[in-house]
């Protein structure tokens, strides 16, 4: 890479020596599948990528090109790392780029890009708890335990779960109330280790919480020094600048993890600033398949990974995606490029798919292993329908810069980031304790109501036995048991109660019985199931009080909000009850990675939805959804009308949600 800034690589000098040394490329080529070859208005764009062989035609692309990704795909030593060097040459200095390198092979740049940041993954330093200035806290605990549950292998239960201990901290860390304080890693990793202690804890909850904290071990402690912060590195600063995140000698689902939260805080930041149009940022992959993976085992539905993919394009940022096994790359990476370059394959896998993903002719795909390095077949998604040939210039790196070196060079820019330290979780408490005891004498001294109906959160055995000594023909602990699972889980149908609690058909309808003979619990039939309702003095047995985010009114309403929350916690969605927005109390808020659903119950009085309708929209949710009965429907669609378009406002029966799992 000897040109100097803005100097074109197809200089006429260049171009007088090109028929010679492609003599042997054109002799591959004897019988052409390719020909006739486009011409050069066909293919003509500002950043140069190659050269169709044994002509003067230069093969360029377009900034929104670009913009729409491209992908370059090739064994091993075919020149894909040296087409991103070249492309990268192509936008340097007009537009910012950022390289995700497992290798090290883009901080070889720097002689030639001497604004060039490098972080090595040891010197980086981030918050994952800390979302993009302006994003609703919420909206980031999904796209954070999105990131988390997929990176690591663990399933929606274990999103749930993370969701709500974040939650939690958020709230004991004030960051519902505006706070300037965060959460980090260490932090999750510590709710998470005294939640494994608690004693009493469910079979499958625990193992959830197991799963979660092993994860989380791993981060605080090969990652120590990059989460130890609260506030890291300005990212909002870096988008504007080039930069090299290095991510050689991580583990692999420390380098996913690490890579997707990058990502999302990127398309996060720039979504919420409405940073839309052209293109403002290139983003360069190699070795790409350890991120984009191909049948991608999970129940959170679709990754955000190639959710990203997708929409990414839509904030101005261009992905560049290389990797040497193409058909291990997911679909949503090839499907979404517009360019696709494929260099020499040698892996009948791989020469199968990308033909196919080209669209290549049986002759056109047959070429694909008798490419020689630097040489490339380029199909285009517009502009120019036909696949065709293309070389690329070969740039020279002659500066190899070593680790130390990289530190040396480096050592300035890093440390002139400033970070905000963390705030450790037994601070926090110790001043919320503090605060607490700094309140007046009078309220420190109030007698809290003994009443059983008003919430006692005991849950010692003694006082179940003294409560409900009724009980005579099942253990006392067994029935406090399937008392507690039922308050915790009322959107489990007594089949589902049963399978969770470990018990058989046969044990699990004999505590039932017991139960509901006791008037502890309620047996109410919905759809095909028969789901199990805590009363007033089953509540009381355990020390529960109905909480807010259970829901309103009815148990016939607060099982459908339940239904509703656990259906799409179950595709990877976040939601929540009653959730508080701007003060309007939703039924279900369901934090979808690209929109904010609404769920408002509707089972009798219909003289409320439009004003519910109007106060969902002007609390920023992006759709508001009414569930309701089949009786019913007709009589809301008539009430709606035409008031607002259909992907504003639609209506779902509740059907769907009852059905048995």
């Amino acid at each position: 890479m000897s040109r100097k800034r803005g100097e074109n690589f197809f200089d006429d000098e260049i171009l007088k020596h090109l028929p010679d040394e492609y003599k042997k490329f054109l002799t591959d080529f004897e019988t052409d599948p390719f020909y006739p070859y486009p011409f050069q208005e066909d293919i003509h764009g500002p950043i140069q990528i190659g050269l169709i062989p044994g002509t003067q035609t230069v093969f360029g692309l377009l900034p929104t090109e670009i913009n729409q990704h491209a992908l370059y795909a090739g064994r091993s030593g075919s020149g894909k790392t040296t087409a991103n060097r070249h492309t990268f040459g192509e936008l340097y200095p007009r537009i910012p780029c950022w390289f995700i390198d497992f290798k090290k092979d883009y901080r070889h740049l720097l002689p030639y890009a001497p604004d060039l940041i490098i972080f090595r993954w040891r010197s980086l330093r981030i918050n994952p708890l800390r979302p993009p200035q302006g994003t609703d806290p919420l909206k980031w605990i999904q796209i954070f335990a999105d990131c988390f549950c997929q990176s690591f292998g663990l399933m929606s239960a274990s999103k749930s779960l993370i969701v709500e201990i974040i939650e939690e901290l958020y709230e004991t860390y004030g960051v519902f109330d505006g706070r300037d304080i965060y959460p980090s890693m260490f932090e999750f990793h510590e709710k998470l280790e005294r939640r494994s202690h608690r004693k009493g804890l469910p079979w499958d909850e625990r193992g959830y919480i197991t799963r979660s904290k092993n994860k989380t071990t791993v981060c605080v402690k090969l990652l120590k020094d990059t989460f130890d912060c609260d506030k890291g590195f300005p990212l909002e600063d870096l988008l504007a600048k080039n930069v090299v995140f290095e991510f050689d000698g991580l583990m692999d689902e420390l380098q996913t993890f690490m890579v997707n939260l990058i990502l999302s805080w990127v398309f996060t930041y720039r979504l919420e600033r409405e940073e839309r149009g052209s293109l403002q940022q290139v983003i360069f992959f190699d070795e790409a398949r350890k991120v984009f993976k191909k049948n991608y085992k999970t129940d959170l539905g679709t990754p955000i990974i190639d959710l990203m993919v997708t929409q990414i394009r839509e904030t101005g940022v261009g992905l560049v995606i290389s990797d040497q096994i193409p058909h291990q790359l997911s679909d949503a990476a090839k499907s979404n490029c517009f360019t696709i370059i494929t260099l020499s394959l040698s892996n009948g896998k791989d020469i199968e798919d990308m033909a196919r993903t080209m669209r290549l002719t049986r002759e056109q795909a047959d070429m694909l292993n008798k490419l020689e390095v630097g040489q490339g077949i380029v199909k285009l998604a517009g502009r120019y329908p036909e696949p065709f040939p293309i070389v690329l210039p070969n740039v020279h790196i002659e500066a190899y810069l070593s680790d130390a070196e990289v530190d040396r060079k480096m050592k300035q820019t890093i440390d002139g980031f400033s970070i905000v330290p963390r705030t450790p979780l037994d601070s926090i408490q110790r001043t919320q304790h503090s605060e607490k005891h700094d309140s007046s004498p009078k309220q420190r001294h109030m007698k809290q109501p003994s009443d059983s109906t008003t919430g006692s959160t005991t849950d010692s055995s003694s006082d179940f036995i003294v409560k409900v000594n009724e009980i005579k023909r099942v253990k006392k602990k067994l029935a406090r048991n399937f008392l507690i699972h039922i308050e915790k889980h009322p959107h489990m149908n007594v089949t589902e109660t049963y399978r969770s609690l470990g018990l058989s058909a046969y044990k699990g309808n004999k505590v039932q019985k017991e139960l509901v003979e006791n008037g502890l619990l309620e047996e109410k039939r919905m759809g095909k199931s028969i789901y199990l309702i805590l009363t007033e003095k089953g509540r009381a047995a355990i020390g529960s009080e109905i909480p807010k985010e259970r829901g309103r009114g009815k148990e016939e309403h607060r099982l459908y909000q339940e239904k509703i929350k656990t259906h799409y916690e179950g595709l990877g969605y976040s939601a929540y009850i009653e959730k508080d927005r701007y003060g309007k109390a939703i039924d279900v808020l369901v934090m979808k990675p690209t929109m904010t659903v609404a769920y408002e119950v509707e089972l009798h009085n219909t003289n409320h939805i439009m004003g519910n309708i109007s106060r969902d929209l002007a609390v920023g949710v992006d759709r508001v959804v009414i569930v309701t009965t089949s009786n019913l429907l007709e009589k809301i669609q008539k009430r709606i009308g035409a008031a607002y378009p259909a992907n504003t406002v639609s209506i779902e029966t509740i059907d769907t949600y009852l059905e048995e799992a």
